[in-house]
């Protein structure tokens, strides 16, 4: 994590860098150290599933005006060795620059009704999947025979006779 202050440095900034763990306590925290120190904006980089926690808890617990979650594919760092502080810190000046544009949060109502549709999609195709097998799977081996034995064409195996004679005509002639 990154703050960037002002400050009486060469740059006219100061930059503050913690790291936190991902425990949802130890976030509460961390969303109130920065509450503390004054900031209206949090900047962070999406890592799918990862970055959720940290997103609510900076929601809930921050009072932030604004909280983005930028797409890692348009926050590209500078060149050099990729650390998660050069990250941050380099996340922290392009929000300062105004120049991160956050990624689409749906609200809970929208997460919730998206979840139904999905739910719906999912048993509606389990549902169609099975209708369209024909004939439909075999239970037992002992039915598999019974079908053998009453289909028509075959003679049944408990029952067989001989098979009828037949004669040929001879050609007149």
């Amino acid at each position: 994590m990154a703050l960037r202050t002002p400050g009486d440095g060469p740059q006219g900034r100061i930059t503050i860098k913690r790291t936190y763990k991902t425990f949802y306590a130890v976030l509460r925290e961390a969303a109130r150290w920065l509450a503390g120190q004054d900031v209206t904006h949090v900047a962070m980089e999406a890592t799918g599933i990862y970055s959720t926690p940290v997103c609510h808890a900076m929601i809930e617990h921050g009072g932030f005006e604004q909280v983005l979650v930028c797409n890692p594919g348009h926050v590209k760092n500078v060149p050099g060795h990729k650390t998660d502080y050069a990250d941050a810190e380099w996340l922290a000046q392009l929000l300062e620059c105004g120049l991160l544009n956050a990624s689409f949060i749906p609200s809970a109502a929208v997460k919730a009704a998206r979840d139904v549709l999905r739910y719906r999609t999912k048993v509606v195709q389990q549902r169609t999947s099975g209708s369209g097998r024909w004939p439909p799977p075999r239970s037992s081996a002992k039915s598999v025979s019974a079908r053998r034995s009453s289909s028509p064409g075959r003679p049944n195996a408990r029952t067989t006779s001989p098979p009828a004679k037949t004669t040929r005509r001879k050609p007149s002639g």
